[in-house]
């Protein structure tokens, strides 16, 4: 029997995600979602994001495991402003926008568009983002905003922002068939994340992404919790999706072989899926003398380590047994290597719900068995974890 015209309206205009909840760590904040994205387009997390423009760049690799993509874009107003006066400008644009949809082919693809200014976009700018997030994102991402979120200097400040949230969250009800994702900056002030998170609930998101502006996982803990907090207090923790940008692995040490990789536990800190840094760790002035080129880095599930690979024999002991890349291909080539070390985070996501459903501290185990893991970092985690408010929703 099909809907009421009311109702049929009404799923076409939600905003909501849908989120099934499946399972949850009995130490950790690891969880099982499954996402339906579409009608026809699932995804199940934890999960891991590949860049879509690296993939695109080293086309011809099909990777052993992409779930999901993400397609970062850094935008300025004259870009904007250019795209929406020039019809070939904005051509050359969307004939990106379509081989990144084809890369991801059957997977969903998240479009992060970075509005790169100290003012906040005009009316007419803003449509024109969320009109392309519209037209190629499954989840309509509302755009980022890192130059203003990176320091909020007054409460004042805040309530701009949030004034700008609500503008556009009514731009996008002017026409929307999709899912939306709010944005949330993890350098908003402590006080101020409670009204920003419901205010997304208010309408009806249940999608959320966090942007950790170039932090690792355990610094923007605290701000972590309290968006989970503020979910499970509306009692819709269960049916909320948590997707981390510009989380960075951590700061590799050059004096040193192999260096930790921090974003690979990010999901015991309760984020269910997370992409590339595409924000730099620090602003070099213009003048400054350009970095010397600095080796490669792969990530190996088998000790959680960054290895530094500056030749083939490198490679050695760090083969990964699945993996659609060449390996001989790696050295000198970062591109490949971030698809390849993303490839790798999803194929270890990707087994964390069997040892998550298979219980007796399985994935506990798992994790102090590696060797590049801080078992002081995972102790912290599980403080997270015990919290009663983020078991199950709050039920015990």
């Amino acid at each position: 029997m099909g809907c009421t015209p009311v109702r049929a309206l009404v799923e076409w205009m939600s905003k909501a995600l849908d989120v099934r909840f499946k399972d949850q760590d009995e130490d950790y904040l690891h969880r099982v979602l499954e996402l339906r994205v579409t009608s026809h387009m699932r995804l199940t997390t934890p999960a891991r994001a590949v860049d879509a423009k690296s993939a695109l760049r080293t086309s011809g690799v099909k990777l052993a495991d992409a779930r999901l993509f993400e397609a970062y874009f850094r935008v300025r107003a004259d870009m904007l402003d250019q795209r929406m006066r020039d019809t070939s400008r904005q051509d050359a644009h969307t004939y990106e926008l379509n081989a990144l949809k084809r890369v991801a082919d059957e997977a969903p693809i998240a479009v992060l568009q970075d509005y790169y200014e100290l003012d906040y976009p005009t009316e007419k700018r803003t449509h024109y983002l969320i009109r392309t997030a519209h037209a190629y994102s499954d989840i309509l991402v509302l755009p980022l905003l890192s130059r203003i979120t990176g320091k909020f200097e007054s409460d004042s400040a805040v309530e701009k922002y949030l004034a700008f949230v609500k503008r556009t969250l009514e731009i996008v009800d002017t026409y929307n068939r999709r899912p939306v994702m709010g944005t949330v900056p993890l350098k908003i002030p402590f006080t101020r994340i409670g009204d920003l998170i419901r205010l997304y609930c208010r309408e009806g998101i249940r999608a959320f992404c966090l942007d950790f502006a170039a932090y690792t996982p355990e610094p923007a803990r605290q701000a972590v919790e309290t968006v989970l907090y503020e979910l499970s207090d509306q009692k819709l923790l269960e049916e909320s999706f948590l997707h981390a940008v510009n989380m960075s692995s951590g700061r590799p040490n050059r004096s040193k072989r192999v260096s930790s990789c921090h974003s690979i536990l990010a999901y015991g800190y309760g984020v269910d899926s997370f992409g590339d840094l595409h924000t730099p760790r620090m602003k070099l002035d213009e003048q400054a003398r350009v970095p010397r080129q600095v080796p490669v880095r792969v990530f190996s599930r088998r000790d959680y380590g960054e290895h530094l690979v500056e030749g083939t024999n490198d490679l050695r002991g760090i083969k990964p047994d699945l993996t659609g890349v060449r390996m001989q291909d790696c050295p000198g080539n970062k591109e490949l290597v971030k698809v390849l070390n993303a490839e790798q985070h999803s194929l270890e996501a990707g087994s964390f719900p069997a040892m998550i459903r298979e219980g007796n501290h399985k994935l506990d185990r798992h994790l102090a068995g590696k060797e590049y893991v801080d078992k002081s970092e995972l102790r912290r985690i599980k403080q997270t974890r015990k919290a009663k408010q983020l078991t199950l929703d709050g039920r015990s």
